[in-house]
């Protein structure tokens, strides 16, 4: 799964840096997309742990982005996937591993809820 992204003056930081939070967005989706490619129309998910590395600051607006992303393992109810995040030059900004929650129609997602006694 391929994704790529635009990034504007909008998206940077005071320090004039991409806002990290949006390549963690960028790499969110692409890890989403490729569990989501291994889902039947109509299934749910939802990430519960996206863990980011980041390797260098995206310097400047007006780069484009590709987010590569890549099924690990899908579940009933878990599905995994890595990511990374880089320009059209194959410089490498970010790499992930995104784990995410799969609603399936027929599955038991219903919270429990125990009580304590003494």
């Amino acid at each position: 799964m391929q994704l790529e992204a635009v990034l504007g003056p909008q998206h940077l930081n005071a320090m004039g840096v991409v806002q990290g939070g949006v390549t963690a967005s960028i790499l969110d989706a692409a890890t989403g997309c490729a569990i989501q490619t291994f889902l039947e129309a109509g299934v749910r998910f939802a990430t519960i742990d996206l863990n980011v590395k980041y390797i260098k600051p995206v310097q400047s607006d007006g780069c484009i982005l590709i987010a590569e992303g890549r099924t690990l393992h899908v579940s009933n109810r878990i599905g995994m996937a890595e990511g990374i995040l880089k320009n059209k030059n194959g410089k490498l900004y970010a790499c992930a591993s995104a784990t995410c929650m799969i609603f399936r129609k027929n599955s038991r997602s219903e919270i429990t809820t125990l009580e304590l006694t003494n």
